[in-house]
């Protein structure tokens, strides 16, 4: 099983959202906290045909300051042994995987009149590896 970890800071997050795409299983935690409620997603699928992708409402995970992103992957149905038919490695040699956070910020400017107004503000975070 190989462990994916990444720090970051976040400030002022109105809104975010993890996306993931993997070959192979994965559970994966925002500050300790488990993101979605699927074990060992995204279950079973055809790898020479689809690749599933996975969207999590993460706000409510995120802190002020310091965060910490894990992923756990495992071989599941991509590189692991399908008993029923006797195969290894059916879709691949290596598991995959494929991350990206979308913080949405809110940002204040200043307006003639000396009033604020807030404006939303993207900041994406993306992480691919294959191991």
């Amino acid at each position: 099983m190989d462990c994916f970890r990444k720090t970051f800071r976040a400030e002022h997050v109105a809104k975010a959202r993890l996306y993931i795409i993997v070959c192979g299983l994965y559970d994966t935690w925002l500050n300790g906290c488990r993101a979605g409620d699927f074990c060992m997603a995204p279950g079973h699928t055809d790898y020479r045909k689809r690749v599933q992708l996975q969207t999590y409402d993460v706000t409510a995970l995120l802190q002020e300051g310091d965060n910490e992103l894990t992923v756990q992957l495992a071989d599941g149905w991509c590189r692991g042994s399908c008993r029923a038919w006797g195969r290894r490695n059916q879709y691949g040699m290596a598991t995959k995987l494929l991350a990206q956070l979308v913080r949405h910020q809110l940002v204040y400017r200043e307006v003639l009149e000396g009033r604020f107004r807030a404006l939303d503000a993207v900041e994406k975070y993306g992480y691919a590896d294959q191991s």
